[in-house]
């Protein structure tokens, strides 16, 4: 999997988007941050940012591609990773019986296929990736990657740090769909998937604030580990609690309302 331990060189980790909020309008009344139930990571799910030298390489080496809401590829049969630079990219394993689940989330500055590039090389991993938002990104052969990257032995170190880092995120994520009932769940699918992706640290806005472009509820299912009937009940709750407003197909969260009720369920 594609994570919370310090950077023992002095870098600190990237921090948790928990901490960046997307705003409009600063409030006078900011909604107090809630922690999630987590083991290892600060943040469920969505992945920290890559080391910013790999990030220029890959950004200065690689050829631009686009991926449409909703294209799939099997990042981990192929020979390439890939630099995130602007929309949401879900990672999922294998089918699992009957469905599909998600167990990362890689946004803007995020490498997919890194960690399994620095772990396993070239080797075939039963990995899928599906554009949740359109995707813009950057591909580059993995073993220009992994030259680049094993030249520096300090660099590598930070690489393989920030993989674990990477994992960590992922497994919260999947011990929160274990121990969490599902309305816990779905609360924080929503505040996880309203995160500032870009990372500029802004207070949550006022007023109610779309999820990003064209994500469903069958989605949400997959990322919180439910049937899409279950969930749409569990979304149900929430727009009987005053989270969540539906327009048509569009669900629009209220960030404060959201933030308030995870508060009153975790503390």
């Amino acid at each position: 999997m594609e994570g919370s331990v310090p950077f023992f060189d002095g870098t600190p980790p990237a921090p948790c988007l928990l901490d960046r909020m997307t705003t409009r309008n600063h409030s006078r009344d900011p909604a107090p941050k809630p922690t999630p139930p987590s083991v290892y990571a600060e943040c469920p799910w969505l992945v920290p940012k890559d080391v910013p030298e790999v990030v220029a390489f890959i950004r200065a080496h690689g050829t631009e591609v686009a991926f449409r809401r909703g294209e799939a590829t099997r990042f981990g049969e192929g020979n390439a990773v890939y630099l995130i630079e602007e929309g949401l990219v879900a990672t999922q394993p294998g089918r699992v019986g009957d469905y599909e689940r998600i167990i990362g989330l890689f946004g803007p500055e995020r490498i997919l296929g890194l960690i399994r590039a620095v772990g396993r090389g070239r080797r075939k991993m039963p990995l899928q990736a599906t554009a949740l938002t359109p995707v813009r990104a950057v591909r580059l052969e993995i073993g220009r990657v992994l030259d680049f990257i094993e030249a520096d032995p300090a660099l590598h170190a930070r690489v393989l740090r920030n993989a674990l880092h990477k994992a960590e995120s992922q497994i919260d994520g999947v011990i929160m769909n274990d121990g969490l009932p599902l309305y816990a769940r779905v609360l924080w699918a929503l505040e996880v998937l309203t995160l500032d992706l870009d990372g500029d640290e802004e207070d949550v806005e006022d007023g109610p604030c779309p999820l990003p472009t064209g994500i469903t509820i069958t989605e949400i299912g997959l990322l919180v580990h439910a049937s899409r009937e279950m969930t749409s009940r569990a979304v149900g709750d929430a727009v009987r609690a005053g989270v969540v407003r539906k327009e048509g197909r569009r669900l629009l969260i209220d960030r404060k309302t959201l933030r308030r009720a995870l508060l009153e369920l975790h503390g």
